[in-house]
């Protein structure tokens, strides 16, 4: 490998940096995003950086405008007339929003050819990720979070890393969600038993090695231990009670087949301690809101993966 991986020290161990160092095997193997995607994620951590800025990347790629346009226009932003410039669709869906849908889009656009022998599962992965991106927005919202926009970035891509993973070994790796699928083997389990490591770290030491900023660092590599940086403890486990919704309440599939309850999960006890989730019934509360919005996370779902897909 190139270079060591900037991976949160805190959240990963020893020997996974080593299985991490032996899976990806050296720097030529990291996956790339495309420049527009990349350049777009790091405007988006400058200060001074403005909505005509975005815009003026996202223009070098026709393809990712017109989408971004559709995305504008679709029924989930409601507008009562029709958004025909990018610089409104920017304004509109907000820097740091437009920003997530450009790197998600890219990601579902750069690797699909990974999963073209089981599209449907790829699909339903990406319904999972979509609408957990919702979910986890839903929720930073009721947390009060500072920054709702960077969870539903965390949301869109915790499960990253099994993209990565297929990428490289897309037999081993369905062969390995069909087990999943059949008898409700862990799939993290499955992985460190095959890889030495799990997707989560594997997600977390590439978007470092893409200069992601560290909270999404954080997210990604440690949205299953609930490791790494405290100050972001709340955002992590936040992305962890979004996933576990999304498969109690079966929207796509992450490939994890076990059974989820949302109201026992364990990411709900680093959040006792920011005064959410203690109460049994303040829980309940919390996953009647879900409940509520359901199918409307479910149409968005269908509409941001068709806008994908186009």
């Amino acid at each position: 490998m190139q270079s060591r991986p900037k991976f949160q020290e805190k959240g990963m161990n020893a020997m996974d940096a080593d299985a991490v160092k032996a899976f990806l095997v050296k720097g030529s193997d990291l996956p790339t995003l495309p420049e527009v995607a990349l350049l777009v994620m790091h405007k988006i951590q400058d200060p001074d950086s403005s909505a005509s800025d975005i815009v003026r990347i996202i223009e070098r790629d026709p393809a990712m405008s017109a989408k971004v346009l559709s995305v504008a226009n679709s029924a989930y932003y409601g507008m009562s007339r029709r958004v025909d410039s990018l610089n409104m669709a920017v304004v509109i869906l907000g820097m740091r929003q437009c920003a997530t849908l450009v790197m998600g889009m890219s990601v579902f656009k750069g690797f699909s050819k990974s999963f073209a022998n089981d599209l449907e599962y790829y699909y339903d992965l990406w319904r999972h990720l979509i609408a957990s991106a919702e979910v986890s927005s839903i929720l930073a919202d009721r947390f009060r979070l500072q920054d709702p926009a960077m969870v539903y970035t965390g949301g869109l891509l915790h499960d990253l890393g099994k993209v990565i993973i297929c990428m490289k070994y897309p037999e081993k790796y369905h062969a390995m969600i069909r087990m999943c699928r059949e008898d409700e083997f862990s799939l993290s389990e499955l992985e460190r038993k095959e890889f030495k490591v799990s997707h989560d770290v594997i997600g977390g030491c590439v978007v470092a090695q893409w200069n992601f900023p560290p909270s999404l660092v954080n997210i990604i590599g440690n949205h299953h231990s609930l490791n790494g940086d405290l100050d972001s403890i709340a955002e992590v486990a936040t992305i962890s009670l979004a996933d576990s919704f999304c498969r109690q309440e079966s929207i796509g599939s992450s490939g994890n087949y076990q059974p989820a309850d949302f109201l026992t999960d364990n990411a709900w006890a680093p959040l006792f301690s920011q005064g959410w989730g203690k109460n049994l019934t303040e829980r309940k509360d919390i996953h009647h809101l879900l409940m509520e919005q359901k199918q409307r996370i479910t149409e968005m779902t269908e509409e941001f993966l068709e806008i994908c897909t186009a």
